[in-house]
């Protein structure tokens, strides 16, 4: 039986086609042409369909129909309400008009080639101009500062960026002119250099831990939003002057762990918030791997806060804060035996969290091995990608191990007498993870989003940084602050 409750909905994208409407919901009857005052036309999300948004002085052209129930039930299943669309409603004499609205005001896009022929051809239909144009927002300058390992990263993800365009060069460097060269921009010696020419709408800090302060202060006092590789700073003092810095000058400030950026670390922080793994009872972390000669060329990188817990580990903490939350006590050993350098080559940590869970983390860069998350992940293409996982994770339902995404469980009742399955969680996009990182930081410049990875979450990976060091010192468990 047709519900015939009648509603009004004002249609401005390709139901404004009346021969296609009216063919597909025989029960809806055209009444009007409406024009909404303060609003514009935009093309949002994965699909590039229509949307409206708020701006004064401009408006969209539509037309109104009269709805049953049963019509509007396959308008919304059309529209994909409410995953996509929510409803709104505007007064037209006296009585409610609807319209679809797109709940998620993602970036605007170029449309999609499909429905703006179809919204074109209801223009013609209802006699409006079509006077629709696209914009291309202005991409966000951004300078890269210290073009090393991770510098020469985000060169690469800044060309692909569609946010994003690279402004200018900095490093001591004279090899590194080469680079300005290639990409066709401003080569300075030094952050004054830059900050007396051109100022960029934002940088990346990449320089050694040590300068950090230096650099990144620089460049928030002069208003520059600062995207700062991890660690935040070499010690605490410097980090929280860092962070009073962006305080005072009302100035963002990001740091560098890009792997919260990545597809899959994502996929498995859902896991474990959705409870699948049950309660999670302990985690064991692995970074093994092997450097060669040529990384120590830069001698601060066999001094204090250059090894493999200041370069490596401190990834890895900011991570499983991430997933497992906040860390209560570490207790911690390092040594130095293989490579004799001033600082550790390989070390043991174990952490205890908030919520109970225990955690192994062991990291070394004197083995050859292919269980680390740079040799796992398929972040950074400078790394061959093994079909391996560095990060296990379990619970009382079940465990997953990452990057290679694999989630065992038990069917029915669980017990080691009974067989053992998993799924493959496998999404291989990880590439995209230093350019989602770029683009975000386009997000927080332009106002659109706020800081993924705080100053503060880089203070606190340096505080359990910092109270490793102290337990290797003397073997014993150290409560974090």
């Amino acid at each position: 039986m047709i519900n015939t409750k009648k509603r009004l909905y004002f249609a401005y994208g390709t139901n404004l086609n009346k021969k296609i409407f009216l063919k597909k919901y025989k029960n809806a009857k055209y009444l009007s042409k409406h024009i909404l005052k303060n609003f514009e036309l935009v093309f949002r999300s994965k699909y590039r369909v229509p949307d409206i948004q708020r701006k004064k002085g401009s408006s969209v052209k539509g037309i109104i129909y009269e709805i049953d129930k049963t019509t509007e039930k396959k308008l919304d299943r059309y529209e994909d309400y409410p995953k996509l669309y929510i409803k709104k409603f505007f007064n037209k004499k006296n009585k409610n008009v609807m319209y679809y609205f797109m709940k998620r005001k993602t970036p605007i896009l170029k449309p999609a080639k499909y429905y703006l022929k179809v919204i074109k051809s209801g223009y013609r239909q209802n006699n409006y101009k079509f006077n629709f144009k696209f914009k291309v927002k202005n991409k966000i300058k951004i300078a890269v500062v210290g073009i090393g390992l991770m510098g020469s990263q985000h060169l690469k993800a800044l060309r692909v960026s569609k946010k994003a365009k690279l402004h200018s060069i900095v490093d001591v460097n004279k090899n590194s002119i080469a680079h300005a060269k290639k990409f066709k921009v401003p080569f300075y010696r030094s952050s004054t250099e830059l900050l007396n020419n051109n100022k960029p709408d934002a940088v990346i800090v990449a320089t050694p831990n040590q300068f950090h302060e230096k650099h990144t202060i620089s460049f928030l006092n002069s208003k520059i939003p600062v995207l700062l590789e991890k660690p935040i700073s070499d010690n605490i003092s410097k980090a929280k002057k860092i962070i009073q810095s962006s305080k005072k000058n009302k100035t963002h400030l990001l740091i560098g762990y890009h792997r919260r950026h990545n597809s899959i670390v994502t996929k498995v922080k859902k896991q474990i918030d959705s409870g699948n793994l049950g309660k999670i009872v302990a985690a064991n972390v692995m970074c093994w791997l092997y450097k060669n000669k040529d990384w120590y060329k830069e001698k601060w990188r066999i001094k204090k806060g250059g090894g493999p817990l200041g370069i490596n580990l401190v990834h890895d903490i900011d991570l499983i804060c991430y997933l497992l939350g906040p860390i209560t006590h570490v207790q911690a050993t390092t040594s130095n035996k293989i490579r004799k350098y001033e600082v550790e080559d390989t070390a043991i940590v174990n952490f205890i969290f908030r919520s109970g869970t225990l955690c192994t983390l062991s990291v070394s860069d004197t083995i050859v091995a292919p269980y680390s998350y740079e040799l796992t992940a398929g972040e950074n293409p400078a790394y061959p990608i093994t079909n391996q996982s560095a990060y296990f994770i379990g619970g009382t339902k079940g465990s997953i191990q990452f990057p290679n995404l694999k989630h065992w469980y038990n069917r029915g009742e669980r017990s080691w007498w009974k067989p053992i399955y998993h799924k493959d969680l496998n999404i291989r996009l990880s590439r995209f993870t230093l350019i989602n990182q770029i683009d975000h930081l386009c997000d927080v410049v332009s106002g659109k989003a706020k800081p993924k990875v705080s100053g503060n979450d880089g203070l606190q990976s340096l505080k359990i940084f910092d109270a490793i060091l102290r337990s290797t010192k003397t073997g014993k468990k150290i409560r974090v602050n």
